[in-house]
Formats: C-alpha cells, sequence, structure tokens
C-alpha cells in the first residue's frame, strides 16, 4: 500500500466512525466531495493545513490520519 493510499484507508475509517458523508465532511473542511473522494483513493495527498482540518472535522489528531505511514 502506498502512502497515499495508506492516508486514504485512514480518513476513511475516520470519517466513517464519525458518521459523515463525504460531502458532509467537505463542507466541515471547505473542500468539495470529489476532492475527499480523490483523498480516500489515494489519488491526491493533502497538504498539511488540509491534514489538520481534517483532523479537527473528524476528532482525531493528525497523527491518527497518518498510522502505519513511515
Amino acid at each position: 500500500m502506498t502512502l497515499k493510499e495508506r492516508f486514504g484507508h485512514n480518513l476513511s475509517e475516520a470519517r466513517h466512525c464519525a458518521g459523515l458523508t463525504q460531502a458532509q465532511l467537505g463542507e466541515r473542511v471547505s473542500l468539495a466531495q470529489g476532492h475527499i473522494s480523490r483523498l480516500e483513493t489515494g489519488f491526491w495527498s493533502p497538504r498539511l493545513g488540509t491534514l489538520v482540518k481534517l483532523a479537527d472535522a473528524l476528532g482525531v489528531s493528525a497523527t491518527d490520519l497518518l498510522d502505519g505511514i513511515e
């Protein structure tokens, strides 16, 4: 699994645990649903500021979203 794919998996899991759709998460962090989808599928990796916003919106730490990435 690539770094982007691992991040995407972690993001998807955290989003599901929070009970949010991609669109709802996107609204919370001012990103389009398509952007969230590309992050979750490993097509894109987030910028640092986006990583922090995503973690805050999901109620997890940025470290949680980076779990398993070395």
